[in-house]
């Protein structure tokens, strides 16, 4: 199976993004990302490939618009999809809204943990067809790792 990250993130925080590939690497996941600066013919390709969408958008990236661009085609390709988006971070507010996106607050994570658990334990008790559903199956465990990696409440 193959996930794909669209991430606007710090640099100094991308690091985060290798220890998630190795922990989704042990759940049977390969992951692919756009490293560009812009929204490409190659992510288009990697994300149609895709069984799985996770988009991350957090203080100090430079590249929610090609985020958005992203969350905006893998919506029309309907993939399950994840977005962990930080509080206090202006996005649209399609973005804000859509069904499964979770905000986080670095300081205080427990809030958007506690929901991600709640929403994959919803989910194993619901039919894996829908994408809501199948999204929390496969990847409510890379939400979690995310959201507690870029917590400050460790650091």
């Amino acid at each position: 199976m193959q996930a794909f990250l669209s991430y606007s993130i710090a640099e100094s925080e991308q690091y985060v993004l290798t220890l998630l590939a190795n922990k989704l690497s042990e759940r049977g996941f390969s992951i692919t990302a756009n490293y560009k600066e812009t929204f490409d013919s190659l992510a288009e390709l990697q994300i149609k490939s895709s069984t799985l969408f996770i988009g991350v958008i957090a203080r100090a990236g430079k590249k929610i618009d090609r985020v958005s661009q992203e969350i905006q085609f893998a919506i029309r390709q309907k993939k399950p999809m994840i977005l962990l988006i930080e509080e206090n971070i202006k996005v649209a507010d399609w973005v804000e809204n859509f069904p499964n996106t979770i905000k986080f607050n670095r300081k205080f994570p427990n809030r958007a943990i506690e929901e991600v658990n709640q929403r994959i334990q919803t989910s194993q008790r619901q039919q894996p067809q829908q994408d809501n559903t199948l999204a929390w199956i496969l990847g409510g465990v890379a939400a979690l790792f995310l959201i507690s990696s870029l917590s400050s409440e460790k650091k």
